[in-house]
């Protein structure tokens, strides 16, 4: 009976570990990401928060042209599904020194 008791909580946390693993948000301040890279599955979505007031807002772009976002004003969010297995790198696009990278496994 002890061994129900300590594998069943184990089992929960698996299921709950399991649920939160594609939700990944990407923070976009004024000349940096937060976090830079991302390892996601695919099918995962991952969202892009603007936390910067910036006359005309944040954008993201893929380097390959395979997602953009809109403007984003101060808190605004945007979501892309990665459909795919590969490497995304992207940039915001008013500052392309700033880049980040999306990896599909």
């Amino acid at each position: 009976m002890k061994t129900a008791r300590i594998l069943f909580p184990v089992l929960i946390l698996g299921f709950a570990t399991a649920a939160l693993a594609g939700d990944v948000i990407v923070t976009i301040r004024h000349g940096a990401l937060a976090p830079s890279q991302v390892i996601v599955s695919m099918g995962d979505t991952v969202t892009f928060r603007n936390a910067d007031k910036m006359p005309g807002g944040h954008s993201v772009v893929a380097d390959n042209g395979s997602f953009e976002s809109p403007a984003l004003d101060e808190g605004e969010r945007w979501s892309y599904e990665f459909p795919k297995l590969g490497m995304f790198p992207y940039h915001v696009g008013e500052h392309p020194d700033v880049k980040g990278k999306v990896i599909v496994e």
